[in-house]
């Protein structure tokens, strides 16, 4: 494009658009190069000054389901992991969620006495007599990442629980995750790889980061369900109703959980296909 546009983001902040950042994430969701191209030019089209970047991910979202639904969906799940927020409790929910449906027991805001102060746990999980202790950071802009301070106080934590003499050795975690919805800084991925930490970022590691883990295991949020207006969504959050598989397997509580029952049909068939689309 010859001249530059700017666009606002959702805080309010203005930057210059850059069709490489969309390529990126467009690549991301596994997107094919002419199918990016495609997209992209659709969406330099509706560009303008002070144009909300929520509106070019909507723009962006709609063209890809018209080439190809699942690497739609693939590209609206980080968005819909973001609307999680804005606390963070319904995120640390949902990662809770995820790992429950990979086989381990789970427990939400656990507190721990350690040796020096009682910790308050974002979730701790328990899988073939091993436990671990999990921290979420959850963040609502795509920019900001868990840095080095956020890792020195998981490590801090785990080391407080482990020297605690309240805690019996069946009790005592034997590891513990730090799990962001974005990225980490380079400092906190050094530090926390040497320090035993299990690191796990949106697209890191390469194999079972917290992308792969909700797609393989077709554990989106219910966020992700286009139909639903935003007070729908928190509703549904507020009833702990966090899956999109949640909301099938509690299909006749709709109405319930505050739907408008003109949206029923589409709320599930919508649910159902964003839990498949990785069958295509």
């Amino acid at each position: 494009m010859s001249l530059e546009i700017i666009v606002k983001k959702a805080n309010g902040e203005r930057e210059a658009f850059d069709p490489q950042k969309l390529t990126d994430s467009l690549g991301l969701a596994g997107a094919s190069k002419k199918e990016t191209e495609e997209v992209l030019s659709k969406v330099e089209s509706i560009l303008y000054h002070d144009i909300p970047t929520k509106k070019i991910y909507r723009k962006a979202f709609s063209e890809l389901k018209n080439l190809k639904k699942s690497v739609a969906v693939s590209y609206s799940l980080n968005e819909a992991v973001m609307e999680l927020g804005p606390t963070g409790f319904p995120f640390e929910r949902f990662v809770a969620k995820v790992f429950s449906r990979l086989g381990y027991e789970t427990e939400v805001g656990v507190r721990m006495r350690g040796m020096c102060i009682e910790h308050e746990i974002d979730f701790l999980a328990c899988h073939d007599s091993h436990i671990f202790i999990a921290e979420t950071k959850f963040h609502n802009e795509h920019g900001l990442k868990s840095n080095l301070q956020t890792a020195l106080y998981v490590k801090a934590r785990f080391d407080d629980l482990w020297e605690s003499p309240y805690l019996s050795k069946e009790t005592k975690p034997h590891s513990v995750w730090l799990i962001t919805n974005t990225k980490f800084t380079d400092s906190a991925l050094t530090y926390g790889e040497c320090a035993g930490i299990t690191m796990v970022s949106w697209n890191y590691p390469q194999k079972d980061n917290l992308q792969e883990l909700i797609e393989k295991s077709r554990l989106h949020p219910v966020t992700a369900i286009s139909s639903l207006s935003k007070s729908e969504k928190k509703r549904l959050l507020q009833q702990n109703v966090v899956l999109c598989r949640d909301l099938l397997e509690h299909s006749s509580k709709l109405e319930l959980y505050g739907i408008n029952p003109r949206k029923h049909r589409a709320t599930l068939d919508e649910a159902e296909l964003i839990i498949n689309s990785n069958k295509e």
